[in-house]
């Protein structure tokens, strides 16, 4: 578990920026036979004459004499005042405890008891591999503490419809999941503003190809100062495709803790935009981009007659999008009347404030697994209530757009709301995920097929889960119907999944100091390696447990969770850490010189910047950031954000990562994020990604 939060620290900060991440779990794609057989706890022991207390921290079973007691996700449990071992933890899902089939027998062989039928209740008729996949998805979900979670699968060309909830929507008061529970769905609201443009167009109300000035005149942004650029070039197709320029700032005003605070952050955006810099000349490159999104909801309630840009975004798509689709349980707008609600989680037993995205047309929706069962159908080309759009229109939608750019060792191309995603695995589809502080989604269709998949969960663990699960159940679906799961040839790293560790020679591990050195991950930080003994030993440099990795038959090297494979082309070398639990992350060794020495005069900037809100109830990701110089003389930024240092206290490990800042042209960045300080009044300010913070 330890391993887990380690890396899980990364692909929460990645995620949690509403962008399209490409993290996967290949064990969810395991079929039934390579995870363990459950049978239900209770039923399956009062079956043999069992008494059974259950509460969601411990179970106890009487038994004849004896007493067993279980505790949910531990492999230790108890007989009595003797201590016994379980082949695999009791998991609770969908608010039943469920242990493996194997552990029932022990239980029955140790007491004497009758056998005990464990033949397992699996699903029968149209897709039941794939439900079953779905089903030990969401057990092995969770085991890494995902409170609730919500699933959607459809075959828009028969008509075939599977929706169902796991897990706790409200622990504190002890409400299920179900098919209607309504989960954020962040960035996967995406889909629906692209849509309510492309009925615009449809209209001959918005031009995709024309400027943006035409449409919200007082629209502008400065020239970069590095790329120079004119924001009235900016056209509507570059708000959906992600290629503005606009800045990418995401993190002012972008959450609130109440509704009543939501109208600002779309309100006063144009007129903020005017003091900012375009990222790049419109229609360069991609950039990931949420205040696209919120220019594109400000231009759909322009368009159609309304001067309040939340409220006219909300009323066109109520109106024009989810009820005609019969997306009853589905909205731009959280109330305080709407039940059946997921609440916000860190993880299983740590429920947390209820955090909302202001910039709603960039991924406010809450919607349940039903409704999204409806929009896939339509999407699909299936049966739905009305067609709101036209295949030709959806065709263009769904079509890349944009270059491949490579993330976490994907490939990604954009089209309009949706992105095209190619693993490095061969493996190609269409969709789109979605993160906020704690709910965390994905969708993906497969036009060809006919088939779509939707997950949602409400839990900061979900980060992973839900892209991993959408996955694997979208390939099980297809390998059921079509007999096979496409995929394209692909260069770069590969791995023997049946590799075995070897034991190299002197001369062998010899070749192998030449690795050695410093390598930065980018938000996974910086790790320093060295050889001992033939393996591979990494020290993160900020601190943290060291990791050892072994070679093994394909040239990899094997760590705790993830495999190691070098290029080295002369003096370059770069790793690709590949891991089945937490994706693809790409390093590259780097020197620690003189060049990344802080200059004179830093030190005037070093120490804690606390968030400073725009609005009454607006919140951020990062609650206070540190400058610091480190050990090595070189300038460093540390985001503290509150839901991991919680995870930190309660792990009793240290999920906090530090990164070097770079000076280029006389700004601070970090990577490609630019990082401004200011002195008002004798107060020093940072300014980052759009928030400001000041120093305590």
């Amino acid at each position: 578990m330890e391993k887990f939060f380690k890396r899980l620290t990364a692909a929460v900060m990645t995620v949690a920026m509403l962008a399209t991440s490409v993290l996967f779990l290949s064990a969810f794609a395991a079929s039934a036979h390579d995870v363990p057989q459950t049978v239900p706890l209770r039923s399956t022991l009062e079956s043999i004459g069992a008494q059974v207390d259950w509460t969601r921290t411990q179970t106890t079973v009487s038994l004849n004499d004896d007493v067993f007691v279980f505790t949910p996700g531990s492999l230790q449990a108890r007989l009595n005042s003797e201590e016994i071992t379980l082949s695999h933890p009791v998991i609770i899902t969908n608010s039943i405890a469920v242990m493996s089939a194997d552990d029932a027998a022990l239980i029955s062989a140790l007491v004497q008891s009758p056998p005990i039928d464990t033949s397992p209740e699996v699903p029968v008729g149209e897709f039941a591999q794939t439900i079953q996949t779905a089903q030990i998805a969401a057990q092995q979900a969770a085991e890494v503490g995902v409170a609730g979670l919500s699933i959607a699968l459809v075959d828009a060309e028969t008509g075939f419809t599977w929706t169902h909830g796991f897990g706790m929507a409200d622990t504190n008061r002890n409400l299920p999941v179900n098919a209607d529970t309504m989960f954020q769905i962040g960035s996967v609201s995406k889909q629906f503003t692209a849509i309510a443009v492309m009925q615009l167009v449809e209209q001959g109300l918005v031009d995709l190809d024309a400027p943006l000035v035409r449409y919200i005149p007082e629209f502008s942004i400065l020239p970069s100062a590095r790329y120079g650029g004119n924001s009235d070039n900016i056209t509507v197709r570059m708000l959906l495709n992600n290629t503005s320029g606009v800045p990418s700032n995401w993190m002012r005003a972008f959450y609130v803790t109440g509704s009543e605070h939501y109208q600002g952050a779309m309100n006063d955006l144009l007129d903020w935009l005017k003091t900012r810099e375009l990222s790049f000349v419109p229609g360069t490159r991609y950039e990931y981009a949420n205040n696209n999104w919120v220019l594109a909801g400000i231009l759909v309630a322009r368009v159609t007659g309304h001067t309040n840009y939340f409220e006219g975004f909300v009323e066109y798509t109520d109106e024009n999008i989810f009820a005609p689709l019969g997306m009853t349980r589905s909205t731009f707008e959280f109330t305080p009347d709407l039940t059946n609600v997921a609440m916000a989680h860190i993880m299983t037993g740590m429920q947390d404030d209820m955090f909302l995205v202001s910039k709603i047309s960039a991924g406010s929706i809450l919607s349940s697994a039903n409704d999204m069962a409806q929009y896939m159908h339509f999407m699909l080309g299936g049966e739905a209530d009305a067609q709101i759009l036209s295949r030709a229109s959806i065709a263009q939608m769904l079509r890349v757009q944009t270059n491949h750019v490579e993330m976490s060792g994907a490939q990604l191309g954009y089209g309009l709301g949706f992105a095209q995603i190619q693993l490095p695995d061969g493996f190609q589809y269409v969709g789109h995920s979605g993160g906020t502080l704690h709910f965390h989604t994905d969708l993906i269709l497969d036009p060809n097929a006919g088939l779509g998949v939707f997950v949602a969960t409400n839990s900061t663990t979900g980060a992973l889960a839900a892209q991993a699960i959408s996955v694997a159940v979208i390939q099980s679906a297809l390998e059921e119907k079509t007999g096979s799961i496409p995929r394209v040839p692909v260069d770069g790293p590969q791995m023997d999944p049946d590799a075995t560790p070897v034991e190299l020679s002197e001369d062998e591990i010899s070749e192998l100091y030449v690795l050695e050195g410093a390598y930065d991950f980018g938000i996974g930080g910086i790790w320093e390696l060295h050889i001992e003994d033939g393996a591979l030993v990494w020290t993160p440099l900020y601190g943290g447990e060291a990791e050892v990795a072994v070679p093994m038959s394909d040239g990899t090297f094997q760590g705790p969770v993830g495999r190691y494979l070098f290029n080295v082309d002369g003096d370059d070398i770069s790793v690709t850490y590949m891991s089945p639990i937490f994706g693809i992350m790409p390093g590259a060794r780097i020197t620690i010189s003189d060049d990344t020495q802080a200059p004179e005069g830093f030190s005037s900037w070093v120490g804690q910047y606390d968030f400073v809100p725009v609005l009454g109830n607006d919140i951020t990701i990062s609650d206070y950031i540190v400058i610091a110089i480190d050990e090595f003389g070189r300038p460093t930024i540390t985001q503290h954000v509150a839901m991991l240092d919680v995870l930190s206290e309660v792990l009793g490990i240290n999920m906090v990562t530090s990164n070097i800042l770079t000076l280029i042209d006389g700004t601070w960045y970090l990577g490609l994020t630019p990082i401004l300080f200011s002195m008002d009044n004798g107060v020093a300010t940072i300014d980052f990604m759009g928030a400001t913070f000041a120093r305590s």
